[in-house]
């Protein structure tokens, strides 16, 4: 019978963390256990918290005795999940009914799957868009091979639409320092362990407050080229993804897989320097595979963004 290990980092989450809990209660799945773990909030979370906790035995809290900060809580929390599956929960988030239950029907035989996310505004209510629409895809991939080359590049996997097998867990249990998003680094292993998925459902509602705004890029022509060309450099990005390649060879036995990143992280490394041609040449020849899109428009703004305006 399928169980599934909740895990929520907690941290100064007053505002919204009753909202959320609450949805989890609510699931059509119940065969869950949701741990909590805090990591010293200065507010009133805790008190929140083991008010339900009191009334539902599913709910597990634990505290920190000293502020980890947010990977090192959520590993500590990795480390505690019990079931043969775990999701991933933001504290701020509300959950709709049928999250997990969906999240088990499309796993299939995958390690990882993923669904999609509605955006919401501060108080949770639906904008109308859905992280999806806020990228540029025309397709996505449809093998192993595809979804690895993918995710060598960006990624579309939100930690907290996610759900992924316990067989998972030896290749996550540690975080490497320099990667930035845990979600990121558990899609990458899942897809080398075991493979990935995702579908187009959205099942959550992504809170959008302070640093965390996502806008609708599908806008006119105008309004991409503007976002592009005034808005913070992607040098500090090339450099995240570069730590992230760097960290991921070190698990890699096959050879081809081995080229792969070798070649990407050439790729970011040569970005980030003064000789972009080779950079140029590997952009052409895989721009399909990196942006899922055959925008042509696209293609052209994002060349003139990363080659000619070095942004």
């Amino acid at each position: 019978m399928k169980k599934v290990s909740i895990l929520l980092a907690a941290y100064n989450g007053s505002r919204y963390i009753e909202e959320q809990i609450i949805s989890i209660q609510k699931q059509t799945f119940r065969d869950f256990e949701l741990i909590i773990c805090d990591d010293c909030s200065s507010d009133n979370t805790v008190d929140i918290i083991e008010k339900y906790a009191r009334n539902d035995s599913r709910i597990k809290i634990y505290r920190n005795e000293k502020n980890l900060g947010f990977k090192k809580n959520f590993e500590r929390l990795l480390n505690l999940a019990t079931c043969d599956y775990i999701a991933l929960s933001d504290q701020d988030d509300v959950w709709t009914e049928n999250h997990i239950e969906k999240l088990l029907f499309n796993i299939g035989d995958k390690a990882l799957v993923c669904g999609n996310a509605y955006l919401a505004d501060v108080n949770a209510n639906p904008t109308g868009v859905t992280l999806l629409d806020c990228s540029h895809f025309d397709f996505l991939p449809k093998t192993q091979d595809e979804w690895f080359f993918f995710l060598l590049h960006g990624s579309i996997f939100q930690g907290a639409a996610c759900l992924f097998r316990k067989t998972l867990l030896p290749y996550i249990k540690t975080i490497p320092e320099k990667v930035r998003f845990h979600d990121y680094w558990i899609a990458m292993q899942a897809a080398l362990h075991g493979g990935v998925t995702y579908f187009i459902d959205p099942i959550l509602y992504y809170r959008q407050h302070g640093s965390n705004i996502t806008t609708n890029k599908r806008g006119t022509f105008f309004e991409l080229v503007k976002r592009a060309f005034f808005t913070d450099s992607t040098m500090q990005k090339n450099k995240e993804q570069i730590d992230i390649l760097f960290a991921l060879v070190y698990y890699l036995e096959e050879d081809s897989r081995k080229k792969l990143v070798a070649d990407a992280l050439q790729y970011f490394m040569h970005l980030n320097s003064f000789l972009k041609m080779p950079a140029l040449f590997y952009f052409c020849r895989n721009y399909k595979q990196i942006y899922l899109s055959n925008d042509k428009k696209l293609f052209f703004m994002r060349i003139m963004k990363k080659f000619v305006f070095g942004r």
